[in-house]
């Protein structure tokens, strides 16, 4: 779990009420984003839970966290009524899409865990999406479309 000292503590306190602190690893806030990504390759699974709420602006947004999983090779537990990305990736075979509700996603947490052929198919989804998601490759056939309709092909 990473974050700011607030959300650790919280986290903290949760994972030792749920007696499963042994399982959980906390990093606290993690600066740099080469660091976080090389932290976050090394989870099974990676939740992007968003609250549905009016005045909830994620909802409404172009989020991050789900992609940069799915980037480093990790598939996603997002919720339903979180942002559009949800769909895509659940589309694709990404990852799966769970209400906002604790027991929901913890059961689905451990079962896809637990089943090994669900886990495949899960990375093998995340394996076709994870270049969609590179800003990198996406800019560079960016700029080849503009350059080719400015100046015709190369």
């Amino acid at each position: 779990v990473g974050g700011g000292t607030m959300t650790v503590q919280r986290y903290k306190e949760m994972a030792k009420k749920l007696g499963v602190e042994e399982n959980v690893k906390f990093y606290g806030y993690v600066p740099e984003m080469s660091d976080a990504l090389k932290i976050i390759s090394r989870t099974k699974l990676g939740l992007a839970l968003y609250k549905p709420s009016s005045d909830n602006v994620s909802l409404h947004a172009d989020v991050a966290k789900p992609k940069e999983y799915l980037k480093v090779g990790v598939p996603v537990v997002i919720t339903k009524k979180g942002p559009s990305v949800g769909a895509e990736i659940e589309g694709a075979g990404g990852g799966v899409r769970v209400k906002y509700d604790p027991k929901e996603v913890s059961e689905t947490v451990v079962s896809l865990l637990r089943n090994k052929k669900e886990y495949k198919k899960l990375q093998e989804g995340v394996m076709s999406l994870g270049s969609v998601y590179d800003y990198r490759s996406n800019f560079k056939n960016l700029l080849e479309d503009i350059l080719s309709k400015s100046v015709g092909p190369r």
